[in-house]
């Protein structure tokens, strides 16, 4: 892919997020809310599988593994005069989120102060898709048997952590940010094959403490702003990169024809393959302390 459409793809990911929070953040009114608590939870039914969908647009958020006996633990705190609790589940498929779409105000004054706490089970097998607007999240996913995440922002500041190791062998990890922060540590416990990263305009730091793969392959995508990518030391290391007007910091790569190695990538048992495509800011590629 050449630099211009590099740039274009980029430019795009950020607008379109952007546009899609700006949804939720207009009008904007100052009318008192009316808060509301809704609890959920599902008990273990011999469930083999589940797919999880949680879309968030403005408030606190946070998901862990929970209780193994019940397939999932929701609370809920909503303002009940601008939004209605979502909550389905029906063929292994869970639902969850706030909808704005039919109320008076999608932004009022103290919609921050809402939170949605969801609680997973340790022993099924899942699929997670996360949705967010301007979200502050704190997401632990240790533990978890997840098989794939997607995870969609427009204007949030994300903090994940992966605290166990998965059991199952992730298909891939997404993440699409719009003009965000995110903070990932511990992503090598994820067991993931292939982890991509779109960005728009962000401050973004994937750190891959923890890895076990024989091969992992990262590929990631920023229009303006600052990526960070940390590998641990035993790790070897190929970059690949197209970049217009960014600056990169490797300190421990060494160039090779078109493309970016450590010096341990002929003799490590642990690879990591990096492709980067940038417009505007900064990468960096260093290793885990």
């Amino acid at each position: 892919m050449g630099d211009g459409l590099a740039l274009r793809r980029s430019v795009s990911i950020g607008g379109t997020l952007f546009l899609g929070l700006m949804s939720w953040a207009s009008p904007v009114s100052v009318l008192a809310q009316s808060w509301s608590t809704m609890r959920a939870s599902r008990e273990n039914g011999g469930e083999t599988e589940l797919n999880v969908l949680v879309r968030y647009g403005m408030g606190r958020f946070t998901i862990s593994a929970g209780d193994p006996s019940r397939l999932y633990e929701m609370l809920l705190r909503y303002d009940e005069d601008s939004f209605e609790p979502v909550h389905e589940f029906e063929n292994s498929r869970l639902t969850v989120g706030v909808d704005g779409s039919g109320s008076q105000s999608l932004f009022r004054r103290g919609s921050s102060e809402g939170e949605l706490d969801l609680r997973l089970s340790s022993q099924v097998p899942m699929d997670l898709e996360l949705e967010f607007g301007a979200v502050q999240a704190d997401l632990d996913l240790g533990g978890l048997r997840l098989r794939s995440l997607d995870l969609s922002t427009g204007a949030s500041e994300a903090e994940l952590r992966v605290s166990a190791p998965n059991p199952e062998v992730m298909r891939f990890v997404r993440f699409a940010i719009g003009a965000a922060s995110l903070r990932a540590r511990e992503l090598g416990r994820l067991n993931a094959e292939e982890v991509t990263l779109e960005a728009g305009v962000g401050d973004v730091r994937l750190d891959f403490s923890g890895l076990q793969r024989e091969e992992t392959r990262i590929r990631a995508e920023i229009g303006l702003g600052n990526l960070e990518i940390r590998i641990p030391s035993e790790a070897g290391i190929r970059l690949t990169r197209e970049s217009f007007l960014t600056s990169l910091e490797a300190p421990e790569l060494e160039r090779r024809g078109e493309a970016f190695f450590s010096s341990n990538w002929d003799s490590s048992s642990m690879r990591v393959m990096i492709e980067v495509e940038a417009a505007f800011g900064r990468v960096s590629i260093l290793r885990t302390e």
